[in-house]
């Protein structure tokens, strides 16, 4: 068969592969006769394999480099050569591999070997390619040491990790010319090579540096962890053995743990400081929605794991199966941990290598959009994944990437409290002296140089957290007033701090509980100081994600422009979507922490503890509501009385909370009050049952046989509004019975504790004329014939009272026997002296020049409004309670005034939002503070629209003149005809 024909066949057979297996195909194109011909001329056509793998590429490599003529010839032999034997490798790896999954039930069994087997074939076919490249590029007469080695994993394709290690400065330019061309033709027609190693360490343009150069560097600090882990996994590839075990023995070892070497810990300490913050930064990483990331998602974490536990147990072995079989062995209390780690590491391993092969060379795998799935389909297929019922390849392809992917966060993490607890046995931190001699702060933050770099301070924490107060007073001295001329501790600090956003804030939280607030807050504004990047905005992300309680004191403890500047500092563009989510959860918690009340940060700061879930689903409403409704079902599941009630009051915090999170997100003040309602309502009835079962349970004799209780709501809550002063209570006992009565008095005394721990407290309206909770239904009629009470402000309680609890026998009756011969059989008497009231109240404000705007009392303002709209219901005898649905009502009964009451309708829920608003974020008082407006304008801006003091303030006072106008027309054209027609 001729070589244009085997080499047809050759492009068909590499059809699956990825588009970047068109550069080999093109080299062997251009380069494939010129080869053939150097083999015939030589007789070799049996020696040298161009269609089948070869046993020894180093062999057939060295007599290609021999029989070229010419380096340009040599070179096109040697590329071709490797491009033909480096499809084969793929192409025969992909066919034993279908082969081997049809066979065998273990996949996972198949996919170590294939990932074994491959990388063995891929380091000897580099190794042979740029041993001959070096030949041919060292000069003869040149005497360089030196030792080429792989740094990174050996089945990665898109280049090849390197690192270079020679003797010295003789000879090295030599050695760096050579380096720099193998590295331009393995691009060109092989694989490119990466020199991690030698960007840190060489101080010049070479390739490589010898072990003093590694020793200089390394000795003062511990620079990159990753440039370690890279020597930890270091192979020789070629060159010299002796330099080899030199560099293996002089640099690496020290990383190793010895015991009886304490001098030589604090290398093994800040490597162990580098992996364990490296692999809880990725541990505790969301995945993310719309791709996959084998790399990010498990084998960082997996690979660090294994390299932390490699230096503690004293380990040579490079490859990550073989590590996890020695550590079977060295390790056997967590062999089972390893078990599931090393199928973890197998699959994403698996899935990683065959996605670069058959799709692309990308680390990021998305996997939404059709074509994405697609060429997920063509992964799952060489992986043996086929149809199971309605599963399709690809859906069990991706659920079993994240089952493993899932396994290596597990067990990374169950791994890393042994990691810890080593690392705090060894820390150089807990060694120092705890007296409080001078230089004390200076010891610590020179001892932290070392490690500067690494993220993991955690020891750190607990250190200062048990030491004595002397010592701590003299640390907070020290970093107040430093040391003369040396730069400010406090600066140093900070700067420390930068690598570790935990040790920083969890610091300043430590300075503001043991009484050292004001250097707290100068050491964040010091850190606010700082550039804040996009990188630095999701390592904060990162610690609020899983430290959401450190962050929430952290963000307490601030002062109000600290939280408004790490809100502005936050404010970035950012595009990963995991790490927008978390920022924008951190901001709305920081904002509704400088746009509320002590008394809403209060709460706050309960919900918080209780829980925290709250801070997870912060921006989203739908799903807080559904957490509420479910804390709501809990409550009737626990039987215990007392953890009934306490399980009921965070239920009432929780959805407090919840309404002002929507309050002061621009949610209409429609839903707001349903919203609020709602939880009020659920909550006065949960707790008047708890309560019941409690009191029965006491005495079931005293229990009546049917209720005779009505517990009615007025004020403010019983017309349906939100953020009310107080729980406005009616509480009527349908029975003479002292007995009774002293039966439902026993439970109103144990819901009035409860409701007054909820914050907001109780208010017995009709207590002041009977001296108890409850009232008779004879002795409200009594009081009412009798004119005992403050008639207007009596009948307009009654008047807007919404049943809550009790059933629709006592709703009718206290309908029929209060409500209407009370109040709407004397409508007109009530409707003067509500007109009175409203007339002499405008009056005051008239002539006492009240300049203070109260958006309750002032003219035009809340008040006013509410007025009308009982003097409308009972003018028309109407009962509805709801201030909100009963302007509808009022434009139906009234069409000639519908326009009216549309208008007055937006004015009335444009004041009972500012109402809201600066009842939640500056004072319950109805009285504007103009100081606080600017507040109040910044959160009713949208993107849209930004609001102004000035603007607002004009809005409001505009508002209250149209307020003014409508009630004088209404008053004059509807209610004073009503009253003068009835004499």
């Amino acid at each position: 068969m001729s070589y244009t024909e085997q080499l047809h066949r050759l492009k068909i057979r590499c059809l699956p592969l990825g588009n970047q297996h068109r550069k080999y195909l093109y080299t062997i194109s251009e380069h494939l006769e010129g080869l053939a011909r150097r083999i015939e001329k030589h007789g070799a056509m049996e020696r040298i394999h161009l269609w089948y793998g070869a046993p020894s590429y180093d062999e057939e490599m060295a007599r290609l480099s021999r029989w070229g003529e010419t380096e340009e010839e040599k070179l096109a032999d040697l590329g071709c050569y490797f491009a033909l034997q480096f499809l084969h490798l793929k192409l025969t790896a992909l066919d034993s591999l279908a082969v081997n999954l049809l066979k065998s039930r273990d996949h996972q069994q198949e996919y170590k070997q294939f990932m074994l087997w491959i990388g063995h074939g891929f380091r000897r076919i580099t190794a042979a390619y740029m041993r001959e490249l070096l030949k041919i590029f060292l000069p003869p007469e040149a005497a360089v040491e030196f030792v080429v080695m792989g740094v990174g994993t050996r089945s990665d394709q898109d280049d090849i990790d390197l690192g270079v290690v020679d003797r010295g400065y003789e000879g090295r330019d030599v050695l760096t010319t050579a380096i720099a061309r193998m590295n331009a033709e393995m691009l060109k027609k092989a694989i490119g090579t990466h020199y991690h190693l030698s960007e840190h360490v060489c101080s010049d343009d070479s390739y490589a540096a010898s072990i003093e150069d590694y020793q200089e560097l390394l000795q003062s600090e511990i620079h990159d962890f990753v440039i370690i882990n890279e020597m930890l996994g270091a192979a020789r590839i070629l060159g010299s053995r002796r330099l080899f075990f030199d560099f293996r023995k002089q640099v690496t070892l020290r990383y190793y743990f010895n015991r009886h070497q304490p001098e030589q810990w604090k290398f093994h300490e800040g490597y162990l400081r580098g992996i364990v913050g490296e692999v809880r930064s990725f541990a505790l990483r969301d995945f993310a929605a719309a791709s996959l990331n084998p790399k990010v998602d498990g084998l960082r974490m997996i690979k660090a794991s294994l390299y932390a536990a490699k230096t503690m147990f004293n380990l040579r072995q490079v490859n990550a199966w073989a590590l996890l079989e020695a550590l079977q062995y060295r390790d056997p209390g967590r062999r089972a941990a390893y078990v599931r780690l090393e199928s973890a590491l197998t699959f994403l391993e698996m899935f990683r290598y065959l996605y670069q092969l058959l799709v692309a060379e990308e680390e990021e795998i998305f996997c939404e959009d059709a074509s994405a799935r697609e060429q997920l389909s063509v992964v799952a297929e060489a992986m043996g994944f086929r149809q199971n019922g309605a599963a399709k390849p690809v859906d069990r392809l991706v659920a079993d990437y994240f089952r493993h992917a899932r396994t290596a966060k597990e067990v990374t993490l169950s791994l890393l409290p042994d990691v810890v607890g080593h690392l705090s046995s060894i820390s150089s931190f807990t060694r120092l002296p705890v007296a409080p001699a001078p230089g004390l702060s200076d010891r610590l933050l020179n001892t932290a140089q070392f490690f500067r770099g690494t993220r993991f301070w955690d020891d750190v924490m607990i250190f200062l957290r048990q030491a004595p107060p002397e010592y701590f007073s003299q640390l907070v001295e020290e970093i107040k007033h430093g040391h003369g001329d040396r730069p400010s501790p406090l600066v140093r600090w900070v700067d420390w701090g930068q690598n570790s956003y935990f040790l920083l804030f969890a610091f300043i939280n430590l300075l503001f509980e043991r009484g050292e607030g004001q250097l707290g807050e100068a050491m964040f504004r010091e850190f606010l100081q700082r550039e804040i990047t996009a990188d630095q905005v999701r390592r904060i992300s990162v610690v609020f994600n899983h430290y959401p309680k450190m962050m929430v004191d952290l963000i307490e403890n601030l002062s109000e422009q600290s939280r408004r500047g790490f809100y502005e500092r936050l404010q970035i563009e950012v595009w990963d979507r995991r790490l927008f989510n978390d920022r924008d959860r951190l901001c709305s918690l920081i904002k509704l922490q400088f746009t509320t009340s002590r008394f809403v940060r209060r709460i706050l700061t309960k919900v918080v503890a209780c829980h925290p879930q709250f801070i997870d689903l912060i921006n989203q409403p739908d799903a807080l509501a559904a957490f509420g409704r479910g804390l709501c079902s809990q409550v009737d599941q626990v039987l215990n009385y007392r953890e009934r009630r306490r399980k009921l009051a965070e239920y009432h915090d929780f959805e407090f909370l919840r309404v002002c999170r929507l309050a002061l997100t621009n949610t209409s003040n429609s839903r707001v009050a349903e919203e609020y309602i709602g939880f009020s309502d659920a909550y006065l009835q949960q707790l008047f049952h708890i309560c019941s079962l409690e009191v029965d349970a006491k005495d079931p004799a005293r229990k009546p046989d049917r209720s005779l209780i009505s517990i009615l709501v007025t004020g403010g809550y019983g017309h349906c509004l939100a953020f009310d002063d107080d729980y406005d209570l009616i509480i009527l006992v349908d029975s003479e019975s002292a007995e009774i009565k002293a039966y439902y008095e026993a439970i109103l005394t144990r819901m009035h504790t409860e409701i007054a721990r909820s914050g907001i407290l109780p208010h017995y309206r009709l207590a002041e004329y009977t001296g108890s909770f409850a009232c008779t239904i004879r002795e409200l009629k009594t009081l009412l014939q009798n004119q005992q009470m403050d008639t207007f402000v009596d009948q307009s309680q009654l008047l807007g009272a919404r049943m809550v609890v009790g059933s629709d026998r006592l709703r009718d009756g206290f309908y029929e026997f209060i409500v209407r011969p009370h109040i709407f059989g004397q409508k007109h008497d009530y409707s003067r002296a509500m007109l009175e009231e409203i007339r002499h109240r405008h009056q005051v404000y008239a002539t006492e020049k009240i300049n203070a705007i109260s958006l309750k009392e002032s003219p035009g303002g809340l008040r006013d409004i509410e007025m009308m709209l009982d003097i409308f219901r009972a003018q028309f005898e109407v009962a509805q309670q709801s201030n909100y649905a009963i302007f509808h009502t009022f434009q139906t009964i009234l069409p000639e005034y519908a326009n009216q009451m549309i208008v007055l309708a937006r004015q009335y829920d444009f004041l009972r939002t500012m109402r809201n608003l600066h009842r939640l974020a500056i004072a319950a008082d109805d009285r504007l503070n103009i100081e606080y407006l600017d507040l109040l304008a910044e959160i009713v801006s949208t993107s849209g629209q930004t609001e102004t003091k000035a603007g607002l303030l004009e809005k409001i006072n505009s508002s209250m003149a149209i307020v003014k106008s409508i009630q004088q027309e209404l008053i004059e054209e509807v209610v004073l005809p009503r009253l003068e027609e009835k004499g």
